[in-house]
């Protein structure tokens, strides 16, 4: 028995990609760029969080500025609360917050041509990036599932003095084999806006 399986962000075959929508952009606050940039991304598994963290800071940093990982301020897998944010910006003297997480995720199903009477039973989403949870059944002969998802993500930009929300963009990405290459697209994304719009950068 041989079941092909596509974890894909859009569909198998397709030409996928990224679009971005900018939701906010506040004059008041994006009229020069930011140096020093709390980063956080949120998601119910830990590692996913710590990964996208991670990714964001060393794009931002590639960049001549300076960004640091929520996580490896208040240590690993603790809860993100407005307090502890802002205690932390305070403390540490950020001049900017950037913030991420999935708004929206869909996914259909389709069986290919063949004989298989297969079924798909979802699974209800438990964490913020846990993308793909199905079971699957096999009844009688092989056939090939294809799972067709598009995630939209959310990112936003708050000034660190007064906490002003100043800059907002979501992206939906697609065609990505996992959730690695989903929070690297992201990561390129938020950082390719980010630079076009002069927030950051040399």
């Amino acid at each position: 028995m041989i079941i092909a399986v596509c974890l894909v962000l859009s569909g198998c075959g397709s030409t996928g990609g990224t679009s971005v929508k900018k939701t906010l952009d506040n004059p008041k606050y994006t009229d020069h760029s930011y140096s020093d940039i709390l980063v956080i991304g949120v998601a119910g598994d830990y590692d996913n969080r710590a990964y996208f963290e991670r990714a964001m800071v060393s794009r931002i940093k590639a960049e001549g500025a300076t960004a640091t990982a929520y996580y490896t301020v208040v240590g690993r897998n603790q809860p993100i609360t407005r307090s502890t944010v802002s205690a932390t910006v305070k403390s540490r003297g950020f001049d900017a917050v950037l913030l991420a997480r999935v708004i929206s995720q869909n996914a259909d199903i389709s069986v290919a041509d063949g004989t298989s009477d297969t079924k798909v039973s979802r699974k209800e989403a438990g964490r913020a990036i846990d993308l793909f949870r199905y079971d699957y059944e096999e009844l009688t002969e092989p056939g090939e599932i294809n799972i067709l998802s598009t995630v939209t993500i959310s990112a936003e930009m708050f000034s660190g003095p007064d906490e002003a929300r100043m800059w907002a963009i979501e992206s939906t990405i697609s065609d990505k084999e996992n959730v690695g290459q989903l929070i690297e697209s992201a990561a390129d994304t938020i950082m390719a806006q980010l630079k076009k719009d002069k927030l950051i950068g040399r």
